[in-house]
């Protein structure tokens, strides 16, 4: 559950150090977030690109674009097309190239397509203010974001949201037969089963299974 806050992110942060708390945080040029217990708490950064009273998009387009992909499991992408045409053979004598752009174009396709319910869509269109938190609202989604990882008030590492809400294992791809830490370093072998375990597996463990192949 996300909850917004208009205070700023530091004073809470700084009490978490001193408690010696195991959280993440990440900060952002418009929103800083962090999360502990169970509690993903959004703060406002003061700048005017991201009105405070209107953060909670963030929250209510999220709860909407979840709601339509459980009532709609099969989607059909549209064909992609070209976002930029060109004339090559254009002759400037012929009149002036103008462009036109249209008033929340993105965030009201959101809407007729069903992502975002009319509630969310007035919210979104009521303040001229809230054009650049619209965007990222729905940029947003499915974003894979770092955080980083502090246990016991100290900083350890960091973690990945793997296009999620909150941070998962580590910022590593999954891949099979090639080295992590160097995409040219291929597997010389052959694989003839692949397998994902949620748990550390023991020297043993491996030996073991290894002999039972064989």
């Amino acid at each position: 559950m996300r909850t917004f806050k208009r205070n700023k992110c530091d004073r809470y942060f700084n009490r978490l150090l001193k408690v010696k708390a195991s959280f993440y945080v990440k900060r952002g040029v418009e929103v800083d977030q962090i999360i502990f217990g169970g509690n993903h708490f959004l703060y406002s950064t003061g700048n005017n690109n991201f009105p405070p009273e209107k953060i909670f998009l963030f929250n209510v387009v999220n709860k909407d674009v979840k709601k339509f992909l459980q009532n709609t499991p099969f989607i059909e992408l549209p064909p992609k097309k070209p976002t930029q045409f060109y004339n090559l053979d254009y002759d400037e004598n012929v009149g002036v190239i103008t462009g036109t752009d249209l008033d929340h174009a993105f965030w009201r396709i959101a809407y007729i397509k069903g992502y975002i319910s009319k509630r969310t869509y007035d919210f979104g269109i009521a303040d001229d203010k809230a054009k650049v938190i619209r965007l990222a609202t729905l940029g947003n989604l499915g974003k894979d974001e770092v955080y980083d990882k502090y246990e016991n008030g100290i900083l350890v590492g960091q973690n990945s949201t793997g296009g999620g809400g909150g941070p998962t294992g580590n910022t590593t791809a999954l891949q099979f037969g090639v080295d992590a830490g160097n995409s040219f370093s291929f597997f010389s072998g052959s694989l003839c089963e692949g397998r994902i375990t949620g748990a550390v597996l023991t020297d043993d463990w491996k030996v073991a299974e290894y002999n039972n192949q064989k």
